[in-house]
């Protein structure tokens, strides 16, 4: 007598499928950033978290419960590779100011998160 398998067979399509939706909840969120801009002041508690990539900085204020904004400072990176910075997580980016090199990238989880007028203008 032959045995049987039982148990359905789930197609392989699905399968593929229940993966990728499982990966897509990992995925960091993609940050609006602008260049020669720093998100000044209101820095996180421990907010300055060492040498970061753009992608690095967004992904741990995505992961951060307080964190809206974030400075990642290439000036101060210390390191050789180029697409290293000082990265500064912050509660909120309300003071946007310019900084004097394009390598110092401010950075926000949400676009209406930058204020609405940059840069400051004097009052």
């Amino acid at each position: 007598m032959k045995s049987r398998n039982l148990m359905p067979r789930i197609p392989s399509f699905l399968i593929i499928f229940l993966h990728l939706s499982h990966l897509s909840s990992h995925l960091v969120q993609c940050c609006t950033t602008k260049a020669a801009a720093n998100c000044w002041q209101n820095d996180l508690p421990n907010g300055k978290i060492g040498l970061k990539t753009i992608s690095e900085c967004c992904a741990a204020c995505t992961n951060h419960t307080e964190c809206t904004a974030f400075t990642l400072d290439k000036t101060k990176g210390g390191s050789s590779n180029t697409s290293l910075g000082n990265c500064y997580l912050k509660y909120n980016c309300e003071l946007l100011a310019p900084a004097s090199s394009t390598t110092t990238i401010a950075g926000v989880l949400s676009p209406k998160d930058f204020p609405s007028i940059y840069p400051p203008t004097g009052g």
